[in-house]
């Protein structure tokens, strides 16, 4: 689920690696906001399978990978080898290793801003987004109640 300009969209990725974007906004087309969706999981299995790495190359340019065996995921939602090559990985011990790609360290050291926010089954969680990205962030975590309460130079001050 990503946001663009006109609205929210959902990527639809095949294992050989195409992609399939639905508009879910206003001017989104037949699958326009209101559209019902919904998926059938034809697999008995439960294996999950690779979503591939991320590059960070700056504050607003990033590359996202399919995993190139298309194989299964060891942890979490990445095999391995995807893993070790995803910048993201650093993303939460930075702060604290100073152990990053440029890419990441240029994207961290931008404008940041903390929130919390509250979903319909009572949970509360803290964040940070950085500034490109603060009311996109908010809408991506399906929350009932979000807000942001302090702004930071960078993102060390808000980890």
């Amino acid at each position: 689920m990503s946001w663009h300009r006109d609205g929210p969209v959902l990527s639809l990725a095949s294992p050989d690696g195409g992609h399939h974007g639905l508009g879910l906004g206003p001017g989104g087309g037949a699958e326009a906001a209101g559209t019902d969706l919904g998926f059938r999981i034809l697999s008995g299995s439960g294996e999950r399978y690779c979503l591939g790495f991320h590059r960070v190359f700056g504050p607003d340019a990033r590359e996202h990978t399919p995993c190139p065996q298309q194989t299964t995921a060891e942890r979490g939602y990445q095999c391995g080898r995807c893993f070790s090559r995803d910048d993201l990985r650093f993303m939460h011990d930075v702060h604290r290793s100073g152990v990053a790609p440029a890419g990441l360290l240029s994207h961290l050291a931008q404008e940041h801003w903390l929130y919390v926010t509250t979903f319909a089954d009572g949970a509360s969680k803290v964040g940070t987004a950085s500034n490109l990205r603060k009311w996109h962030r908010l809408a991506e975590q399906g929350a009932v109640v979000a807000r942001y309460i302090a702004s930071t130079g960078d993102s060390s001050a808000a980890a």
